[in-house]
């Protein structure tokens, strides 16, 4: 019938955006395992301008879009809390001179307790320690623009590692869907990400 053909066509369609963005975010991961991540792994977004495209930057190794992310830089993780994301983490957090890595989370209680709970175990702690930036991306208490710019202030890179199910689940609750989350919230990070000067990577 045409609402089972109907039915069927969105969820291959979501299934099928899903699978390709996982299939990114594990690329990601095993790149960042290795020790070029910050030397040219990088996506960047159409039709958006950052502070690297401007033509009066200069070329010193704080500014030059080229040079890789220095020790103790900020790197700010969205979706930090997720499979992916958990694991994007770990990996900045156990390199050798750690960045000061920040997650945005919806709990913070929650994420240090995810993200930490097992730091002694792995020998992380002390100056690798998590921020958390508590705030919502979604639902009638997301964050406002003003809030995320300035959780994404003086971030150096930035990791979106956001989404949820393809098709409707638990995770949807609080209007954590596909459309809110994959395409409004990402959108949202990625155009404010455009006004922060100290930005040289977003993937």
């Amino acid at each position: 019938s045409h609402s089972f053909y109907v039915g069927y066509t969105w969820l291959y369609n979501n299934m099928t955006k899903q699978l390709l963005r996982h299939s990114l975010l594990l690329l990601l991961a095993i790149t960042l395992s290795t020790k070029t991540v910050c030397h040219g792994f990088a996506f960047q977004l159409p039709q958006i301008t950052f502070p690297w495209d401007s033509p009066s930057s200069k070329t010193s190794a704080t500014t030059d879009p080229k040079s890789p992310i220095q020790p103790n830089d900020k790197v700010l993780i969205f979706g930090g809390t997720g499979g992916v994301g958990q694991l994007v983490t770990r990996k900045l957090r156990a390199r050798d001179n750690a960045y000061n890595v920040c997650v945005v989370a919806r709990d913070a209680a929650r994420a240090k307790d995810v993200l930490m709970g097992d730091d002694e175990e792995l020998g992380l702690g002390g100056e690798t320690a998590v921020d958390v930036v508590e705030l919502n991306l979604v639902g009638e208490n997301k964050a406002g623009d003003d809030e995320l710019k300035k959780a994404m202030e003086g971030s150096t890179g930035i990791v979106i590692s956001v989404g949820t199910t393809a098709f409707p689940t638990k995770k949807w609750s609080g209007g954590n869907t596909p459309q809110a989350i994959d395409q409004e919230a990402v959108s949202r990070i990625a155009s404010l990400a455009a006004d922060i000067p100290t930005l040289r990577r977003m993937v």
